[in-house]
């Protein structure tokens, strides 16, 4: 993503985390948008906690954290016994699944622990975690340039976009999965007019003022007013998982914008890349953050736009 620095150093590019030696660096998202700080997470613990807390968000952007954590805990251990060592990660990719309800998270550290299993040897096997967990971080990032990829053509010179919270780059480590689409327009030259109507805690509208793109925010309540004005024609949102008949679990207060639209005849995308499908079978909670499929238009995949009525294509892709 694209940050403007203060003085005269002009624009930088960054990932939202990313891996220095053995220390995460991440935006703190909590400092967003009033000043842009970076977090030093230098152990596995620090990394931890600073999930728990809001300094990272989003659930690529956290399953490429316990990947990174699950890293930092095998280069931190001290001792020489192998079987020791194997079980010491294994029970810190253990931690991360437990605590965090995430397919993406069990996803990231799932090849954290396939990248040392045939490997005998300390040394070794604490870099191949580091491979891995970089590659997990990589391989995010190419996603969500495949998701807007698919879904810029959705978006039009004139368009009016309604999005709602997290589903930036800060959120999953580059590019973003609801911002994907509007990225890859802006980037083909294209006008619209982008809506907030929620935002945590402002973070969509400062990554796309940083962007130059054109960002409105929708006063509380004031969503389906402006849907009955004319004033939205499409509306793109992330998804935090889906379950495998299409159902998502996404922000408080989806499930409302998700039924305005309907209400209206408004298009409802879901960027949603495949990771984020749980295939354990676990029904999702149904909460404000909960959106059946049948209020959504489609789903934009790094595969492609997937139907409701087709979902389960995705799952063999």
């Amino acid at each position: 993503m694209r940050v403007k620095l203060g003085g005269s150093e002009g624009y930088k590019n960054y990932r939202s985390l990313w891996m220095d030696g053995l220390t995460v660096k991440v935006i703190d998202q909590r400092s967003l948008p009033f000043s842009f700080k970076i977090a030093e997470l230098k152990t596995a613990k620090e990394t931890l906690s600073a999930i728990r807390d809001g300094v990272i968000r989003g659930s690529l952007s956290t399953g490429a954290a316990s990947a990174y954590a699950v890293a930092q805990s095998a280069n931190e251990f001290d001792g020489s016994a192998y079987e020791l060592f194997r079980l010491s990660v294994y029970g810190s990719a253990d931690l991360f699944k437990d605590e965090f309800d995430s397919p993406d998270v069990s996803l990231s550290v799932g090849k954290l622990v396939s990248s040392i299993k045939n490997l005998d040897s300390i040394e070794l096997a604490k870099k191949a975690a580091l491979a891995a967990a970089e590659e997990v971080s990589s391989t995010y990032l190419d996603v969500c340039k495949r998701i807007g990829l698919r879904g810029g053509n959705l978006v039009s010179n004139g368009s009016k976009i309604l999005i709602h919270c997290n589903g930036g780059a800060l959120g999953s480590v580059d590019f973003g999965t609801a911002l994907a689409p509007i990225r890859s327009a802006h980037i083909l030259g294209r006008n619209f007019q982008v809506y907030v109507d929620k935002d945590c805690p402002g973070t969509n509208s400062w990554e796309l003022s940083q962007e130059g793109i054109s960002v409105a925010a929708i006063p509380p309540f004031g969503t389906g007013h402006v849907m009955r004005s004319g004033e939205i024609d499409i509306c793109i949102m992330a998804a935090e998982k889906a379950d495998t008949n299409g159902d998502i679990y996404s922000y408080p207060g989806t499930y409302e914008t998700a039924v305005l639209a309907k209400e209206h005849s408004i298009p409802f995308y879901v960027a949603l890349p495949r990771s984020s499908v749980d295939i354990s079978g676990k029904k999702l909670e149904e909460n404000s953050s909960f959106v059946p499929s049948d209020y959504i238009t489609a789903y934009i995949t790094e595969y492609g736009l997937f139907r409701p009525e087709n979902f389960k294509d995705l799952l063999q892709g």
